[in-house]
């Protein structure tokens, strides 16, 4: 299959990037990660992943990394 077409869920994403479920969502609903909606579901093309990863990624990292020290505190 050619990679571009290749898609994930929120829940296999989210632990590919090393993300919480919850963040993915966020950054889905906030507009900032890309998606397309298959059936009524989620989804996330490799491709789409890999481009937003480079040029927004960090912020989303740093952002769950911030919410979870602010969670624990």
């Amino acid at each position: 299959m050619n990679d571009s077409l290749r898609v994930e869920t929120v829940a296999s994403l989210a632990t590919r990037l090393g993300l919480t479920r919850d963040a993915v969502v966020r950054e889905v609903v906030a507009g900032r990660m890309p998606y397309v909606n298959v059936g009524g579901h989620w989804r996330f093309r490799e491709s789409d992943i890999e481009y937003w990863q480079k040029n927004h990624g960090r912020s989303t990292q740093l952002r769950v990394v911030e919410s979870r020290r602010a969670g624990s505190a």
